[in-house]
């Protein structure tokens, strides 16, 4: 998205970290139900908050209802696409991080969306909007989309949508992408990773390429977690959890915006030994299933509802993909998110010793942006796999 935009007054920053509290929590909620089925599992709070926000602003009755139940979002129309727009922008503007992020609305050709909905995601959002088959060539409009993804995505997410989506009654498919490429404020080097032991949940360990660094950082570490804090350039930062062992499923159960508020009233700061592993990760949710099976909210999906884009329909999926690379030299990392809607018919101390923190059991993560809070990525590592060399790049 770019920085300009709509000369209306800009919402003020606790405002904008409001809308990022609130998409935190539903994000973190969709992570802890997709976290039960995958080791590795890792979503976009902000992807999914932002693709649903599209759909907020030209919805009514049942289906608002419901995302005001998923969501909380604590602004509704433009005052919220505005708040949305601050996040981004926020976001978008580190010079020191690659944070790229894209909206997107593909319409069926002879479909009509309301002007005042096109015209609101167009405005606030930068959102694009794009006729194709959708209905009458669903191959060709899946090539097409997930070609786009893919390009905003840099590769990494190179499918979004399943042989299922778009299908027959497809009218409209709204898509939101984000990429992050964020560089360590302070690298490791490979000549400081070797292999160690990992231990699962089971008990039963594996070798691991741990990386090891002693770092000057925010840390808590009591009886109940081990946290620390580790600053990319720029504007981000990644929150590492690490539960004991045997409280590790409790804990993922009540990750969410308060305990990380929890977390930021106790940081401490001082020296921090550092052992923590390389890792890839890679997730696709079924949202719709996540939603209304894991998360109970009902109404959102085959409800009435959706005037405000058009009429006589009705949300009939959503999808979300995710893959992350974290090394020596930073996170590499995508999302995007599709929601597809079909016709319905009528429905420091430098002399006091370094804490250690061993990160060599599963760990939750959480990357977000210092000033707004806003998550981008949060994930859960149980197994590490580590990623591939990156091409083109060189290692310290």
């Amino acid at each position: 998205m770019t920085s300009t935009g709509p000369s209306n007054p800009a919402p003020s920053r606790a405002e904008a970290n409001e809308l990022a509290s609130a998409a935190n929590d539903a994000g973190l909620a969709i992570f802890r139900a997709a976290a039960e089925d995958a080791d590795n599992a890792v979503v976009s709070p902000l992807s999914i908050a932002l693709a649903f926000g599209m759909i907020k602003v030209g919805a009514s009755g049942p289906v608002s209802d419901a995302l005001d139940s998923l969501f909380g979002y604590p602004a509704t129309g433009m005052d919220m696409l505005a708040r949305f727009r601050a996040l981004a922008t926020a976001m978008t503007r580190d010079e020191a991080a690659t944070v790229q992020i894209a909206n997107r609305a593909f319409l069926d050709q002879g479909f009509t969306a309301n002007p005042e909905w096109a015209n609101a995601i167009g405005t606030w959002l930068d959102a694009g909007i794009e006729a194709l088959p959708l209905s009458s060539d669903p191959s060709g409009a899946r090539r097409r989309i997930n070609a786009w993804t893919s390009d905003r995505t840099e590769g990494m997410i190179p499918e979004l949508l399943p042989v299922s989506m778009p299908g027959p009654d497809s009218q409209l498919l709204l898509v939101n992408t984000v990429y992050l490429r964020a560089e360590w404020e302070r690298q490791f080097t490979r000549d400081d990773t070797w292999d160690e032991d990992f231990t699962l949940l089971d008990g039963s360990t594996i070798d691991s390429e741990m990386m090891h660094r002693t770092i000057d950082t925010s840390f808590v570490v009591d009886d109940h977690v081990s946290a620390i804090r580790l600053p990319y350039l720029g504007m981000l930062e990644m929150v590492i959890l690490v539960p004991p062992a045997e409280d590790f499923t409790r804990v993922r159960g009540g990750w969410d915006q308060s305990m990380l508020d929890e977390l930021d009233s106790r940081w401490s700061d001082g020296k921090v030994e550092l052992t923590m592993p390389r890792f890839e990760a890679e997730s696709r949710v079924d949202l719709r299933d996540t939603i209304e099976t894991r998360l109970g909210v009902s109404g959102l999906f085959e409800s009435p509802g959706l005037d405000g884009i058009g009429e006589d329909l009705g949300l009939s999926g959503a999808v979300h993909a995710v893959k992350m690379l974290v090394d020596e030299e930073g996170t590499e990392a995508a999302a995007a998110t599709a929601i597809d809607i079909m016709f319905m018919g009528s429905v420091p101390e430098p002399s006091a010793p370094p804490v250690v923190i061993r990160v060599d059991r599963p760990f939750l993560y959480a990357i977000r942006h210092v000033g707004t809070g806003a998550i981008a990525f949060a994930g859960q590592v149980t197994a590490p796999v580590a990623p591939e060399e990156r091409p083109g790049h060189t290692r310290v």
